[in-house]
């Protein structure tokens, strides 16, 4: 009986296995990877303004890309010994919750951005936090899609707690 994958070939006319050397896609870097594995070089400390704290092992040079407030705070002499560069930011509660979200994002881990009306008013005070204009530009894009009547007191409430004045008044309008 012939199997379904008898009339491929992967040797050339001189006889050469292509399939050795056909090229594979390496998985891309994720901040949710085993540290160890991924080579992150980051441990981002992040304290929350109630109480406790959670460690995310990241990329510098990921968040030196995307995030201006990052930018020119790494030693990146220090990957190549091997040695984990701390970092540690102070957020609110609700700003704390989104972090996973926005990370994924900037990893590329998730196409679109995962927001929701609950989480992206904390998402936009991320964004203008830390300087992340892609995560703004997308973040921005889903609230004026997202803000209609139903959602505008979830909106305003947030962000009269997080101090956000623009989306206040937008979200009044």
């Amino acid at each position: 009986m012939k199997g379904a994958h008898d009339d491929v070939n992967s040797e050339d006319e001189d006889g050469f296995d292509f399939g050795e050397l056909a090229p594979t896609r390496a998985k891309p870097k994720s901040w949710r990877d085993d540290p160890a594995v991924s080579h992150a070089d980051l441990s981002l400390r992040i304290t929350v303004e109630e109480g406790g704290s959670t460690t995310y092992h990241v990329h510098k040079w990921l968040l030196d890309a995307k995030c201006t407030y990052f930018q020119g705070k790494f030693q990146f002499d220090r990957a190549a010994s091997g040695e984990r560069e701390e970092a540690q930011l102070q957020l609110l509660p609700h700003e704390a919750e989104v972090l996973p979200a926005m990370l994924d994002f900037m990893y590329g881990v998730t196409t679109e951005l995962q927001a929701s009306t609950e989480s992206a008013v904390a998402l936009f005070r991320m964004a203008d936090m830390l300087g992340a204009a892609e995560l703004h530009r997308a973040i921005t894009a889903f609230m004026q899609t997202d803000l209609q009547k139903s959602t505008a007191i979830q909106y305003l409430c947030d962000a009269e707690a997080l101090n956000q004045q623009k989306v206040c008044r937008i979200t009044r309008r």
